[in-house]
């Protein structure tokens, strides 16, 4: 019982463990999803500074000089493709972002639940803590009522003896025949204990069987029987049937029998 007890105790110490760290992994993806990035800021600065100057360019260009359609294609492709990576780059920070807060849902989601877990076991191993400690409190209060019941025989005895005026040899030798008495008790107690649990038993398995023998099949039965129908009895009802004669051995209907049974009970 008590190897179970210290079991109990290491099991609720490692989810304990587990909690500490399920919760420190917990504070570790908070920190990261409200951490900003450098490589975010530099991007937005960078992506700011080259809009401003590709308009600025762009508006010079076509002030000072004539562009030709291909030119001014070919650089707008040029900044959509820069803008189509920076939108991939903004997708896939929110993308994480996401993946962090679901992460961050989850593991909390756990550690409630492992804390409702944790809070009632302990309860449990705290009631079973205190029943333990009660059963041990009376072991051992019946113990000491043991031994001093056993003081207190040994102190009448020898009482006994020293007004009998007996000498150490005569005293040890009725110890030793006390001895043998009590050790033979025992074993007429635990003989007597076993007999009377096989009488019990043989007088359950009598009532049991006179139960039996008093059972008789109801008319719903017998109107069955009569009818032919046997597929809906069960194997232990076929075999009373057959053993108070409604049945012959092969499994024939005794009609007579039945008929006379119901008529005697109208």
């Amino acid at each position: 019982m008590f190897e179970k007890k210290k079991s109990s105790v290491d099991e609720l110490q490692e989810k304990e463990t587990d909690v500490m760290d399920i919760l420190s992994k917990m504070l570790e993806l908070e920190k990261e999803k409200h951490k900003v990035s450098p490589i975010k800021i530099t991007v937005c600065v960078a992506g700011g500074i080259g809009t401003v100057m590709f308009v600025g360019l762009l508006c010079y260009r076509l002030v000072k000089t004539d562009f030709s359609f291909d030119s001014i294609l070919s650089t707008l492709l040029a900044f959509f493709s820069i803008f189509i990576s920076i939108f991939f780059y903004f997708k896939a920070d929110e993308t994480s972002t996401n993946f962090y807060k679901s992460s961050y849902d989850i593991m909390k989601d756990v550690s409630v639940t492992l804390g409702k877990i944790e809070e009632r076991f302990g309860e449990k191993l705290n009631s079973l803590n205190d029943k333990v400690s009660h059963l041990d409190n009376i072991s051992s209060e019946k113990s000491e009522e043991i031994k001093e019941q056993k003081d207190d025989k040994d102190k009448i005895i020898n009482e006994l003896m020293d007004k009998a005026h007996l000498d150490e040899e005569e005293k040890k030798k009725y110890r030793q025949q006390l001895e043998d008495s009590e050790r033979q008790i025992e074993i007429l107690k635990k003989e007597q204990f076993i007999a009377r649990r096989e009488a019990d038993r043989l007088r359950l398995k009598m009532e049991s069987e006179e139960l039996q023998d008093r059972w008789e099949p109801n008319n719903k039965v017998l109107m069955s029987l009569l009818n032919g129908e046997k597929s809906n009895l069960s194997i232990a009802t076929i075999r009373r049937l057959i053993r108070l004669g409604y049945l012959d051995d092969d499994g024939n209907v005794n009609e007579d029998k039945i008929i006379n049974t119901l008529a005697m009970r109208r």
